[in-house]
């Protein structure tokens, strides 16, 4: 029997993803070495960043508070994505129903959803200089996540009511109403649910992202978290290993997570679209 072309097509897609770190890894590698050749040595080769990684990772002398880190940046992710698809879910379906009030959320919905990174740098520098900024240093990186993430998540579960056919509303219509808690439970809920899977696929990596450039900026004010790891190693010697070492763990994150959540996106897309 032949290989099947899902297969193929799999197996295809990692030896290209392989080939393409590989090909990245050369390239540090060659950039590292033409800089150490003219005596800068602010660029340490790939070799001996991934072995800080995997120390960091695994070495007693330092893996506990490595995964700590790990795990309160995960955390404010989660919370964020909790906080957004909690409000997403009320507003989206809010405006759903109540067409005036898609029209009134737009405005701030699009601003939100257009520039994202911008607009989350300029407040947090605001934030960051405002009076009163240590109280609010723990929740920025969450605020920020929550911020990019909430406009994809509300216009996901809008997707969906605007997904419902006509047929199915004129049968809402003679069941009870199109604003009914049957409409919304057994209509508008289910055919939001893939849109709104979607948009996790779609807005993880970003708000991982941005929490973690929060937890850089920020600063010990936020506490633990891999943000925090890679800004220590900034001073009060700039050790350029250390940050790449922590900046590799943190780009293995968003791959990981990237690709656990390409695969859903890609089943949901063929019954979405």
């Amino acid at each position: 029997m032949g290989r099947k072309k899902g297969d193929w097509s799999w197996a295809k897609g990692s030896a290209l993803l392989a080939g393409g770190v590989l090909l990245a890894l050369l390239i540090w590698w060659i950039l590292s070495l033409s800089l150490e050749a003219a005596g800068n040595w602010n660029l340490p080769d790939p070799w001996r960043t991934i072995e800080r990684a995997w120390e960091a990772l695994f070495l007693p002398e330092g893996a506990s508070r490595t995964w700590a880190g790990i795990g309160w940046t995960i955390l404010r992710l989660f919370l964020s994505f909790l906080g957004s698809f909690l409000l997403a879910v009320l507003l989206g379906s809010l405006a759903g129903v109540f067409p005036f009030l898609r029209t009134l959320f737009r405005p701030g919905t699009t601003l939100l959803k257009a520039v994202p990174t911008i607009a989350a740098a300029v407040l947090l520098s605001s934030l960051l200089f405002g009076p009163g900024y240590g109280e609010r240093a723990p929740y920025i990186p969450v605020f920020l996540g929550f911020l990019v993430i909430f406009p994809i998540q509300y216009a996901a579960v809008l997707s969906g009511f605007d997904g419902v056919g006509k047929e199915e509303r004129e049968a809402l219509r003679l069941e009870g109403g199109e604003r009914s808690f049957l409409a919304l439970s057994q209509v508008y809920g289910p055919s939001a649910l893939p849109y709104l899977l979607l948009s996790f696929a779609q807005s993880l990596g970003l708000g991982l992202k941005v929490i973690l450039m929060a937890e850089i900026t920020v600063g010990g004010s936020v506490g633990e978290g891999l943000g925090e790891l890679i800004r220590e190693n900034t001073a009060p010697i700039y050790d350029m290993e250390g940050i790449l070492a922590y900046s590799l763990i943190a780009i293995l994150l968003v791959l990981l997570s990237d690709g656990a959540l390409a695969l859903l996106k890609k089943k949901l897309e063929k019954e979405v679209l």
